[in-house]
């Protein structure tokens, strides 16, 4: 076990994990201050500042998307 590769690379995977969680958190609370901060009173929604406030929450999480399929595929295909 002391001979597996895939133990050294384990601290840096786990950071970047540590990363990718904290941006998918981000991108929630991104989303839940979108609903709060469009929604009046009554619960009507301003259309516009919504799609404005939730495709900058997405724009914003797109390159951290990119590195969690890159991240899972490595371990889809672990020869990769």
């Amino acid at each position: 076990m002391a001979d597996d590769p895939i133990i050294p690379q384990l601290p840096a995977d786990m950071s970047q994990s540590l990363m990718l969680l904290r941006a998918s958190h981000d991108l929630y609370q991104g989303f839940l201050d979108a609903l709060r901060q469009n929604t009046d009173d009554l619960g009507d929604p301003d259309l516009p500042g919504l799609f404005k406030e939730l495709n900058a929450a997405l724009t914003g999480f797109a390159p951290r998307d990119m590195e969690i399929r890159r991240l899972l595929s490595r371990f889809d295909n672990p020869t990769a």
